[in-house]
């Protein structure tokens, strides 16, 4: 079974269960979310579920178990024929919500059961912290697979740094970084308050942070984040205030090979050298380097001399310290493409979501996102009338139209106006005509039978992300990462 997790207020996460099972499957479903550990508290709410007489007593055995194992931390029952001394209880699903206002529940996994899939859904949005009906659904078991993939083609195997930057390239940089913080070694940050997120989200996996500025350290220093160190002058002022503070801190040093976007540049690797011999606050945790262009393999010269580059400055930098760092230049296209260069970890970021930017091996990832909406309304339109701001689509017959409900606000680009884009409806594909809107868009659904309310996909994996990115004229990365936060996400994690 599969189930699925979304954000909740007052820092809960939801996971909801609109379907009827017996105690063994709610007790087998206990267990499985007890690895669930992005929050210590757990607490099971369950809903006029119409068990078998039979399997009262066996449910009430197996919940006091759990609650006695710490399985579970709470018990809640809303219009439930268990009368389980000590337990919960509730008439009504308004009276619940009707206390929440009064002691509302923080910090903990909420799961919800029950038969009634209107009950568990009316009860399921009073908690979740965005109920929008425009909804990016990540599936976590799909990046577990990317990431091991990649970690299978590395021999001898590196350690792995997860990018969990731009929110994780828009997928959710809190709920995907509790999925992988047992199963990497690093995560990347692209600034100070993204690895705070986290950090407050009591996560402890060593973090690298790629744009500090000097106002950052401070809080470098007290969240245990590692800093990019890509200038000298930013060592020097980084050393100046670990001296100061008597605080030791981890770096990660950028070598610029050929990039030219941030990096100590190859004339000045003697003078770094000078000044981390005179550091005593200062641990090298790093070297690196990034490849400008290793998905491209008319460049393989250009790559390649980037990192028979860095290793020769990194061996320099190690021997004349006496140190041993990580020393990481592969991401997610050059781990694929360059399993001959040596690193002691890889960088991954558009691969774990599911792309490989070298259009070689996309058939070993799975697709990880989908993007989905519903219609808002469907009208019949005239031949000779238009449709949409400044009348840029003219109907040549009568039409059919849907107004779906996303718009350029939550990322689906008017570059995808009248035709260029398109969605899928009842499993068939129909283009946009028209604007696309900040809010909405529409739809030709001449063709196909279809109602308000309906789901319409964005992107999945038959209408790819990297189909919506090769039409736009752009790159999945920036399709991701402008799916707008009004756009719900919602988790789904096979149940073990």
């Amino acid at each position: 079974m599969r189930y699925r997790i979304k954000k909740g207020t007052y820092d809960n996460f939801i996971v909801s269960f609109p379907e009827y099972h017996s105690a063994q499957d709610i007790s087998i479903e206990l267990k499985s979310i007890a690895k669930l550990n992005w929050r210590k508290n757990k607490i099971l709410i369950l809903i006029d579920s119409e068990l078998k007489s039979n399997d009262y007593g066996n449910l009430e055995g197996q919940i006091r178990n759990h609650l006695e194992r710490a399985i579970i931390n709470d018990f809640i029952i809303i219009n439930y024929s268990l009368e389980a001394e000590g337990l919960k209880r509730f008439e009504t699903i308004d009276q619940f919500i009707a206390g929440l206002k009064s002691h509302p529940i923080n910090n903990s996994i909420i799961i919800i059961h029950g038969k009634n899939k209107n009950q568990v859904k009316k009860l399921a949005d009073v908690m979740h912290s965005n109920v929008s009906e425009t909804c990016l659904e990540v599936d976590l078991d799909a990046i577990t697979d990317n990431l091991n993939y990649y970690g299978s083609t590395v021999n001898p195997p590196n350690k792995v740094m997860a990018m969990v930057k731009a929110n994780a390239y828009g997928h959710g940089i809190i709920e995907v970084a509790h999925h992988l913080k047992d199963k990497v070694d690093y995560f990347g940050v692209a600034y100070v308050h993204e690895g705070i997120i986290l950090r407050k989200e009591n996560i402890n996996t060593p973090i690298m942070v790629m744009n500090p500025s000097h106002g950052d350290f401070d809080n470098c220093i007290t969240h245990n984040l590692e800093p990019e160190i890509y200038s000298l002058n930013s060592l020097i002022h980084l050393n100046e205030l670990l001296n100061k503070k008597k605080n030791r801190l981890g770096i990660h040093i950028e070598i610029d090979t050929g990039m030219n976007r941030l990096g100590i540049d190859p004339t000045e690797i003697d003078e770094l050298i000078k000044l981390l011999k005179h550091t005593k606050f200062i641990q090298v945790n790093g070297l690196y380097s990034h490849l400008a262009c290793a998905e491209d393999p008319n460049e393989d010269t250009f790559s390649k001399k980037q990192m028979n580059n860095f290793n020769a400055f990194a061996k320099k930098i190690e021997s004349e310290l006496g140190i041993k760092t990580i020393k990481h230049i592969r991401n997610s296209a050059g781990t694929l493409r360059y399993p001959e260069s040596p690193t002691d970890m890889i960088r991954l970021g558009i691969g774990l979501y599911g792309v490989d930017s070298n259009k070689l091996y996309q058939d070993k990832l799975k697709n990880v996102s989908t993007l989905r909406t519903v219609i808002s309304q469907i009208r019949t339109v005239k031949k000779g009338e238009t449709i949409g701001y400044n009348r840029t689509f003219n109907v040549h017959r009568e039409m059919t139209i849907a107004t779906i409900a996303i718009g350029y606000a939550d990322g689906f680009k008017r570059l995808f106006s009248n035709g260029i884009g398109k969605v899928i409806i009842h499993g068939k594909i129909v283009p946009v005509v028209g604007r696309v809107n900040m809010d909405m868009t529409m739809v030709d659904i001449t063709e196909i039978e279809a109602k308000q309310g309906d789901e319409v996909i964005v992107f999945n994996e038959i209408l790819s992300p990297i189909e919506l990115a090769t039409n736009a004229d752009t790159i999945p990365y920036e399709v991701f990462t402008s799916i707008g936060e009004r756009v719900g996400r919602e988790y789904i994690v096979e149940s073990k």
